[in-house]
């Protein structure tokens, strides 16, 4: 019987995006209908990282109804990988079927990848990974949640949101409309030399989230200072870090250095009936983690 590693808090990477699109995280969402689809840029491929070194046995591959099939004979013909490891290639598959792929020899390895190898539109509705569990389990990041706005609360101006602070004593705050803390960012930062873990999700939207590392403190004046990526799958809408906006009376904060406000933080009004995201996307919801000891 197949045992399926949790992917819940692993990170999904891509060869690149096609415009419209959900994100590469979509395709370990357990829902069907939210498929991801590669460009033709590069040598397509869809790779995910697990929480710990595995034993990989075989993945499960579904394609739904949502995919077309002209788009799914971009994905025919795949191969899978193990930390570099081909363990089964030109493997067929159909739109609309759910394909089991048994993975020869069973490789041990912390990243797995499905690929073509040529450029096409190759598209994935759902990927999960037959496995067991190798050595020691790599210990979990500890994430604080530090702001959450929902396109219903535009209000960060008034005596409710005073500074950069807002239902700062909700008992549950990933409930809230809106809610920030990013008045305590320096208590929070793990050391005074070290850079802020940030980690920002957008819920519900098919946008995936974008992980990264600066020194600089959001809430100050100034331009990003010590940038780096952690797991940023697009950068698309002009990401560049978070900082306080160029369009003031848009957005508090955003990460597009100079004219647009994707990546918006504390936005003060809707495009296109919501909160300008990532990957230059419209979301309803947007919320900000930072790591923590």
């Amino acid at each position: 019987m197949a045992t399926y590693v949790d992917l819940t808090d692993a990170h999904a990477h891509f060869s690149d995006y096609r415009w419209g699109e959900y994100g590469a995280q979509t395709v370990i969402d357990n829902d069907p209908a939210t498929c991801f689809h590669t460009n033709r840029k590069n040598p397509a491929f869809w790779s995910v990282d697990l929480p710990q070194r595995h034993k990989v046995h075989g993945v499960r591959v579904t394609l739904s109804d949502k995919v077309s099939w002209k788009d799914a004979k971009g994905l025919n013909g795949f191969y899978v990988e193990v930390d570099g490891v081909r363990c089964a290639e030109n493997v067929a598959i159909a739109a609309n079927e759910v394909k089991e792929v048994q993975c020869m020899g069973s490789p041990e390895g912390s990243t797995v990848v499905i690929g073509t190898g040529r450029k096409t539109i190759m598209p994935l509705c759902e990927v999960s990974i037959n496995g067991e569990p190798v050595g020691e389990p790599t210990p979990k990041t500890n994430w604080k949640l530090i702001f959450r706005q929902t396109k219903d609360d535009l209000d960060w101006t008034s005596s409710s949101a005073p500074g950069f602070s807002k239902n700062a004593g909700s008992s549950n705050p990933a409930a809230e409309d809106g809610y920030s803390i990013l008045d305590k960012l320096e208590s929070l930062r793990a050391n005074t030399d070290e850079p802020f873990h940030f980690l920002m999700k957008y819920p519900g939207s098919g946008v995936d989230p974008l992980e990264w590392k600066q020194t600089s403190n959001p809430t100050e004046a100034g331009k990003v200072t010590g940038y780096e990526d952690v797991w940023v799958n697009c950068k698309g809408g002009g990401w560049s870090g978070l900082a306080p906006s160029s369009r003031a009376s848009f957005t508090v904060i955003d990460g597009t250095a100079g004219g647009n406000w994707f990546f918006a933080i504390m936005a003060k009004g809707l495009h296109a009936g919501g909160i300008p995201g990532g990957c230059a996307k419209v979301v309803p919801v947007v919320e900000i983690y930072i790591q923590v000891p």
